[in-house]
């Protein structure tokens, strides 16, 4: 669903909701969906040091987040990142070796 595109729909003179025959219901349902999609979500990155090994597993995913450097340890390089990161982010969270890896949803 393209809820920007849904949003404008819904907002003018007559809703998509009414077009379609759904009725009222169905366009307050639409317009809390499409609110809660397009509600900016802060992604933060965490990881639990204490497992860390610093094997660079992440880094090598998502180069852009994580880096390990000549002191072999771990650095989150941004720790909101892009929503447009959050497919590699998930990715190395999901690689992660010793799942010290997550993503917490400010």
């Amino acid at each position: 669903m393209n809820c920007r595109f849904f949003e404008a729909e819904l907002t003018g003179p007559v809703s998509l909701a009414s077009k379609n025959g759904m009725g009222d219901l169905a366009e307050v349902l639409a317009r809390m969906v499409c609110r809660f999609d397009l509600k900016e979500r802060a992604m933060r990155v965490v990881v639990d040091y204490d497992l860390c090994e610093s094997n660079a597993v992440c880094m090598g995913i998502a180069p852009k987040i994580f880096e390990v450097r000549d002191d072999d340890n771990l650095y989150v390089l941004e720790e909101h990142p892009d929503e447009s990161m959050r497919p590699k982010v998930e990715e190395a969270v999901g690689m992660c070796p010793k799942q010290a890896i997550s993503i917490v949803e400010d």
